[in-house]
């Protein structure tokens, strides 16, 4: 309570001592557990417990004070104001609305009558009492509100000076109360913001009532805020609040900055861009729309949309839409929609709905559309390209290796008789010969399914020394000819079996051993063999070195060794052929089986070439063949007996010689006909089955002998034998039946080992 109320008080009570011609008199006020004296006369007391309290007694009570009312009168027969001799107590309750707050006490020795005068007097004195309480507690509660406010309160006047500032002012700007009263607010403005700021004070003293507007105050450490105010005159005083806005400007601001971005994003696309209603119409479109279909805007949203879209795409149209609107996801589609001029054009959407509302973006792919259509025709084209390409080159391999089976296959039985050096000379460059026209045309192949990524490679268990001492076997009768000397080193860690292919490595090696043999003159050729332990788990890397002391290589050549078609020059192309694609094989051999290959040399002073490769741990043990058998006997108890459907009368006798020579049993029949009534006459153990002949292929012969229950596959192998060495045809021969795959032409070694194969578990399956 301010002083100026105490002493108002003060008054009342010096006051109502006279009046009521009464010793003492006092305002006490509930505090907590005790009475507070707020001011008194004739009495020396600051304060008092309420228990037990005559005071406590008189403000509880329901005592009503009016004009004529006695005062309630109570003795205090062991409180204080006994003990400061006043034994009776008068008074009433302090009442501000339902609370009673306090108490009006007069003191006296003894008890006795108020008159009418004095009650009225006390009446009065009553009133102006309870009307100053409630005009502090009034006040009381503004300064609270006032203090407590989140919202800047303030009063100025009309000098332009803060006279009182909540304390939100100094939480929001930094400056204290002080600091903000003692200077003009102008001075706080930002600049931009003084004049309107002078407008409004002018506004305001024109006599205008509730002025709002916005300004910019600077904070004490430079930065600055924006309020909103809400500004009253009374008087010469201006009564204003403000709240800071500045997050909320940030917002509008970026909010306003978005919608011209997308104003701007919406007219200068170069999609259309467009806004479509439940009733089916579009109720906004960008510019884009008459640079693609010819309509304005305002024409584009004055036609349903289904009126525009094509015929043909209107139901599905309708059905994305309505599924759309329904709760499903953004939605794709393509459509035609028809131009102004009565043409169509085919529009991507993308869609998506809010509400009753939908948003889409639509793309004119007419032109992408043809073009994909002309792609797609062009593939086409493409695919049957490619299977005229794989056809002729099937054919190809067929027309040519046919005779060729039959070239090697005669010298072969040729060179199996007695004949006389010359001979066999004659015999051995006819076959020489022949196999260089082979290793042409296999290179030919092979580079063929390089390009198209379809070369195949096979997962087999083997033993390294046994592939690596084959191979240098099959190439010494060529080295010993040239007198070359011609030696395999196997390392230590290279004498176990791995996993891999070894058909693919012995098709690398033929290559190197082909190249070092045919351009080195004399000196020798070599072949250094190591396995270690690879980098990655479970795996082993082989690397493998074939060095001669031939013409070497310049340097300016070997960055294009292994391209395609690349020879060092012309002149090793005329004195010593070739295709040019065995190392550009290879290195696409080796580079598929997890390696490298590479070369150094030196012209005039020989090559070295090597190559690693990743191979795995062999699953098993492998079993090491014995020595080359030539013939079967003493494996069956029975003789055995193979059939051979070959249409090629030269390849039907050669094949039956071979067969002879392993000492087995054979016939030949020239078409898939003749095979399945041969089958019918005579039980067979094995069939060697050419693919492509007369009247009844070796595809369909093998299909019917496979329907008939006497022949299943465990029973009677039947063995492709074709010179048809393309892309699949192993593949295709297995998925009709048959059971293995050769190759013409085939080496004798190679057929053995199949016959050997599966005749052997013909065997077995017969034994069970």
């Amino acid at each position: 309570m301010n002083d100026s109320k105490k002493t108002v008080h003060q008054d009342l009570m010096e006051l109502a001592v006279r009046l009521l011609n009464v010793p003492a008199a006092m305002i006490a006020l509930v505090k907590d557990d005790r009475f507070e004296v707020k001011a008194s006369t004739g009495l020396i007391l600051e304060t008092f417990p309420r228990s037990a309290s005559v005071c406590e007694t008189i403000r509880t009570s329901d005592y009503l004070v009016s004009d004529l009312s006695p005062l309630m009168v109570c003795d205090d027969v062991s409180g204080p104001f006994l003990q400061s001799g006043y034994p009776v107590v008068s008074g009433f309750p302090i009442r501000i609305g339902p609370r009673s707050i306090g108490v009006v006490c007069f003191l006296s020795q003894e008890r006795r009558e108020f008159t009418d005068s004095e009650r009225n007097s006390v009446s009065a004195l009553m009133r102006l009492v309870t009307k100053s309480f409630e005009t502090s507690l009034e006040e009381q509660e503004k300064e609270r509100f006032f203090s407590l406010g989140l919202d800047l309160l303030c009063i100025a006047d009309m000098r332009g000076y803060f006279t009182r500032v909540n304390p939100a002012f100094e939480d929001l700007l930094g400056y204290t109360s002080e600091e903000l009263c003692s200077r003009p607010f102008t001075d706080f403005l930002h600049p931009d913001d003084v004049g309107v700021t002078a407008e409004k004070r002018e506004s305001h003293a024109a006599g205008n009532s509730v002025l709002d507007f916005e300004n910019r105050y600077r904070c004490k450490d430079g930065t600055y805020r924006w309020l909103s105010w809400k500004a009253i005159p009374i008087g010469n005083v201006i009564y204003a609040s403000a709240r800071d806005v500045t997050e909320l400007k940030s917002a509008l601001d970026e909010i306003h900055r978005i919608e011209l971005e997308r104003d701007r994003f919406f007219t200068t696309s170069l999609d259309l861009l467009a806004v479509s209603d439940s009733g089916g119409f579009f109720t906004r479109v960008n510019p884009v729309v008459k640079d693609i279909l010819g309509y304005t805007p305002e024409e584009f949203c004055s036609i349903p949309y289904l009126d525009l879209v094509h015929p043909e795409d209107i139901e599905r149209t309708n059905a994305e839409v309505q599924s759309q609107m329904k709760g499903s996801s953004s939605l794709s589609f393509e459509n035609r929609y028809r131009c102004k001029d009565g043409t169509y054009r085919w529009m991507s959407w993308k869609s998506s709905p809010v509400g009753n509302v939908m948003y889409g973006c639509g793309r004119d792919v007419t032109e992408e559309r043809q073009s994909r259509e002309e792609i797609e025709k062009l593939n086409r084209n493409l695919i049957t390209a490619s299977k005229l390409k794989s056809e002729f080159l099937a054919n190809m391999s067929h027309e040519i290796r046919t005779p060729i089976n039959g070239v090697l296959g005669m010298v072969g039985l040729l060179l199996d008789t007695s004949l006389s050096a010359d001979q066999t000379e004659y015999a051995l460059a006819v076959k020489s010969s022949a196999d260089g026209l082979l290793i042409v045309i296999n290179d030919i192949l092979d580079f063929s399914k390089v390009e198209a990524g379809k070369l195949d490679f096979e997962e087999l268990d083997f033993n390294l020394p046994k592939i690596f001492k084959e191979i240098h076997q099959s190439f010494a009768f060529q080295a010993r000819d040239k007198g070359i000397s011609f030696h395999l080193e196997m390392g230590p860690d290279s004498m176990r079996d791995v996993r891999g292919d070894p058909g693919r490595i012995r098709q690398v090696m033929n290559n190197l051993l082909n190249n070092a043999l045919k351009f080195t003159k004399k000196g020798e050729v070599s072949i250094r063999v190591s396995c270690k332990q690879s980098v990655h788990p479970g795996s082993s890397e082989l690397r493998v070195e074939v060095a001669d002391s031939g013409i070497g290589i310049p340097l300016a050549s070997i960055d294009r060794l292994f391209d395609p078609f690349s020879q060092v020059d012309a002149s090793t192309t005329r004195c010593f052929g070739g295709t040019g694609l065995g190392l550009s094989i290879s290195k696409r051999l080796v580079e598929r089986m997890g390696g490298e290959i590479g070369v150094v040399s030196r012209e005039g002073s020989g090559s070295k070439f090597w190559f690693t490769i990743q191979l795995g741990t062999a699953v098993a043990e492998v079993v090491l063949s014995v020595e080359f058998e030539r013939s079967f006997h003493g494996v069956f108890s029975h003789p055995v007996r193979i059939l051979v459907a070959e249409d090629n009368a030269v390849n039907q006798k050669i094949a039956v010689r071979t067969l002879e020579k392993m000492g087995l049993r054979a016939d030949a029949v020239a078409n898939g006909l003749e095979a399945l009534a041969a089958l019918d006459a005579i039980p067979y153990d094995l069939i060697l089955m050419d693919c492509q002949m007369p009247e009844m292929d070796g595809y369909e012969a093998t299909r019917q002998i496979r329907l008939d229950p006497r022949f299943p596959e465990a029973l009677l192998p039947i063995v492709a034998m074709t010179a048809n060495a393309m892309k699949g045809e192993r593949e295709k021969c297995l998925q009709v039946g048959m059971n293995d795959y050769v190759s013409k032409p085939a080496k004798r070694e190679e057929l053995y080992t199949v016959l050997k194969r599966w005749l052997a578990e013909n065997k077995n399956s017969h034994a069970a």
